[in-house]
C-alpha cells in the first residue's frame, strides 16, 4: 500500500501538469469551444482579413460571421473546401458570402442556410459545391455535429423524419481525454517553444499564414500558394498512393452505393430553394488529372465517378444550372490548376464560372 500511495504521489503531480498544460495551452482549441471562433469571425465582420488562422472549427466559425455579417447576401455559396475560392470578385455588383466549411456534408448544407434564414437573409442565388462522398450513405464524418441545432431545424423545415445518430457524449468524451493526451501535451510544448502567435487582422488577403476574408473565403499561406506543378503532381501521386488518405477522404470500403436517403434529402432541399425563387446552380469541383484517372481504372472507386451523373440528372430534374466536372478533361485543366490532388486553385475556379456560369 505503501509503494502505491508514494507512486501515487510522484505521479498526480505529473498528471496535473499534463492537464494544464494541455487546457491553457490548448493548441487545437478543444477546451474552449467557439472562443477563438468569435475573436476570428469579429475582425472580418469589421472588413479586415483575419491571418494565421489555424486550428479552428470551421463549422462554428461560419455560424458567428454569418451572424456578425453586416450585409445580406444576394448570392450564398454553400461547399466543402473543394468551393472555398468562389469569391465575391466573381459576382460584380452582388452582395455575396462563400459559406464553405471543411469535409461539407449535406447535413452542413442544411444546417449553415438555417443559420442563415434566423438572419433572416433572402438569397436571390445559392451555388452548391456537390462532392462525391456526400452520396455515401456510409460516411462517418459527423463533422456537423457542432451546429446539429439547425441542421435538425431545416429538416423540420422540408418536414424530413430524421435519426437522432449523433450523440454529443462521444464527442465530449473524446474531447476530455486530450486533457491526458501525451501527444497533446507534445503539440502544447512545441507551441509554446515556438511562441505560436494567434490570429491577427490584415488589410491583404496574401499572407504569410492561411488568410480568412469577409466574404468567406480562404487564401493559403505562401508556402502553400506557391506550390510548383512538381510539388503538385507529386502531392496528387502520393495521395493515390496512400490507402489511409483515400479511406478518410472517399471511404473507399464502404462506399459502394448511392445514397437514396441523403440524394432525397438533397432533392428535398433544391426544392424548398426553388420555391422561394432561389437560382440554384451545381458546382463540380474537378480532381487533378492524376486522382481522376486512379479513379476511372479502379474498381472500388467507379461510385466516384458515378456521383457526376446523379448530380447532373438531380439538376435537370430540380431545374439547376449545373456547372464544372469532376473530370479535368472537360476543361483541359493540368496540374498548373491545382494545389493538391483534390483542390484546384483560383485560377481554375475562374476559368470554369468565366466559361460556364450564367449570371
Amino acid at each position: 500500500m505503501r509503494k502505491f500511495l508514494s507512486k501515487l504521489t510522484l505521479t498526480l503531480p505529473v498528471l496535473l501538469v499534463v492537464m494544464l498544460v494541455n487546457y491553457f495551452v490548448d493548441p487545437a482549441n478543444l477546451f474552449n469551444k467557439g472562443k477563438y471562433e468569435r475573436g476570428v469571425a469579429g475582425i472580418l465582420s469589421q472588413g479586415k482579413y483575419a491571418t494565421n488562422v489555424t486550428n479552428y472549427d470551421g463549422r462554428l466559425l461560419q455560424k458567428y460571421t454569418i451572424e456578425l455579417l453586416n450585409h445580406k447576401p444576394d448570392v450564398l455559396v454553400l461547399s466543402s473546401s473543394r468551393g472555398q475560392f468562389i469569391g465575391a470578385d466573381m459576382f460584380p455588383g452582388k452582395k455575396f458570402f462563400n459559406a464553405w466549411v471543411q469535409s461539407a456534408a449535406i447535413e452542413d448544407f442544411l444546417a449553415i442556410y438555417d443559420v442563415c434564414e434566423q438572419q433572416a437573409f433572402k438569397p436571390k442565388e445559392v451555388i452548391l459545391t456537390l462532392d462525391p462522398r456526400m452520396l455515401n450513405e456510409n460516411s462517418p464524418h459527423k463533422m456537423w455535429h457542432l451546429v446539429s441545432e439547425h441542421y435538425y431545424s431545416m429538416l423540420r423545415k422540408l418536414n424530413i423524419a430524421y435519426r437522432d445518430s449523433i450523440k454529443p457524449d462521444e464527442f465530449n468524451a473524446g474531447t476530455v481525454s486530450q486533457l491526458l493526451s501525451l501527444s497533446y501535451f507534445q503539440s502544447a510544448l512545441k507551441n509554446l517553444y515556438m511562441k505560436q502567435t494567434s490570429y491577427s487582422p490584415s488589410d491583404s488577403l496574401y499572407n504569410k499564414g492561411d488568410t480568412r476574408a469577409p466574404d468567406g473565403i480562404m487564401s493559403y499561406g505562401k508556402k502553400r500558394r506557391e506550390v510548383s506543378v512538381l510539388e503538385v503532381r507529386k502531392k496528387a501521386t502520393e495521395y493515390v498512393e496512400d490507402p489511409v488518405t483515400l479511406e478518410k477522404n472517399f471511404d473507399k470500403v464502404t462506399f459502394d452505393k448511392i445514397s437514396a436517403e441523403n440524394l432525397n434529402t438533397l432533392t428535398r432541399f433544391v426544392d424548398y430553394l426553388k420555391a422561394k425563387g432561389v437560382k440554384v446552380t451545381f458546382f463540380l469541383s474537378p480532381f487533378n488529372p492524376v486522382v481522376y484517372d486512379y479513379f476511372k481504372t479502379e474498381p472500388s472507386y467507379q461510385k466516384v465517378i458515378e456521383t457526376e451523373g446523379v448530380y447532373r440528372e438531380l439538376a435537370d430534374k430540380t431545374g439547376s444550372a449545373c456547372i464544372g466536372s469532376l473530370d479535368p478533361a472537360g476543361n483541359q485543366l493540368d496540374e498548373s490548376y491545382f494545389y493538391d490532388g483534390i483542390h484546384c486553385n483560383e485560377a481554375c475556379v475562374r476559368l470554369i464560372f468565366n466559361k460556364e456560369y450564367k449570371h
